[in-house]
């Protein structure tokens, strides 16, 4: 199966088999997609294999409640099997700020490891911030009210238990 500039949005997503109302809550998305799907079943009853190759979303868009500014810009590359889900790269604007993002998901089970790599280049750390956190972590950052900007590199893994994040910061004019 081939599919090339599909159009995605949020009541396309919501129409998926097994997507539940509450999944997509205060959140808007739309982009364009394309994938190539390969099925294959070796007989009668036998488990149906798959692999979706060249999976690119390109012209994305993300805007959530928890988000200040939205995504724009989005574009990624995923190749995904039964056993692995690989974003090879996603790249994205969030106001003036630019993301890249590289992932590994080996599994799609709840507590299937994980690992992903993100770069942040000119994220402005400004008032509007706090609004979209928890409160226990806008009482913290109210506390020190940090303003300016950040580049950021984050590395985070997931062994199927625990995450073990790794985070290093630039702060420029802070």
């Amino acid at each position: 199966i081939t599919v090339r500039g599909l159009e995605i949005s949020s009541e396309s997503i919501a129409a998926l088999p097994g997507m539940t109302t509450n999944a997509l809550t205060g959140a808007e998305i739309s982009g364009r997609a394309s994938a190539t799907v390969h099925l294959q079943r070796a007989g009668p009853g036998q488990a149906i294999q798959w692999s979706a190759n060249d999976i690119v979303l390109d012209h994305g868009r993300i805007n959530h409640t928890m988000l200040a500014e939205p995504l724009t810009d989005l574009r990624f590359t995923a190749v995904a099997t039964p056993q692995r889900l690989t974003i090879n790269r996603l790249d994205a604007k969030y106001g003036t700020a630019t993301i890249a993002v590289a992932a590994e998901r080996c599994g799609w089970s709840r507590g299937a490891p994980l690992g992903l790599a993100a770069n942040i280049v000119g994220l402005h750390l400004d008032d509007r911030l706090p609004t979209q956190m928890p409160e226990s972590m806008a009482r913290i950052w109210r506390r020190f009210h940090p303003i300016g900007i950040v580049d950021a590199k984050l590395q985070l893994q997931f062994d199927g238990q625990q995450w073990r994040p790794q985070l290093t910061a630039n702060c420029r004019g802070i």
